[in-house]
């Protein structure tokens, strides 16, 4: 009975620990330094401002606000695959494709 008891109160610490750590993962400074690198343009970590963090059970969500413009960002729990898309507005407008030709 007692190695049961064991058992049991060593898989809920290793559960316990393995929140702890990818509580950590998806950290705001974490946040602020893979969306710089995602961004990139010699971005610094301090350059970056995040808000709206969502963390949910497999990814996290999340706005940036940088001097190149604001960013809607996801990635997945551990933040290996991180995607920032330019948000559209009025105070942000994202960068216009040029439809002109080159001349030669």
């Amino acid at each position: 009975m007692k190695i049961k008891v064991l058992f049991v109160s060593m898989v809920v610490a290793l559960i316990a620990f393995c929140l702890f750590l990818s509580g950590c993962a998806n950290s705001t400074a974490n946040l602020q330094r893979e969306t710089a690198r995602e961004i990139g343009g010699n971005l610094r970590p301090s350059d970056v401002e995040v808000s709206n963090i969502n963390r949910g059970a497999l990814e996290v969500t999340w706005q940036a606000t940088t001097p190149k413009g604001a960013y809607d960002c996801f990635a997945d729990d551990m933040l290996r695959r991180i995607n920032c898309v330019p948000v559209k507005n009025a105070d942000n407008p994202a960068p216009a494709a040029s439809n002109k030709k080159k001349r030669r």
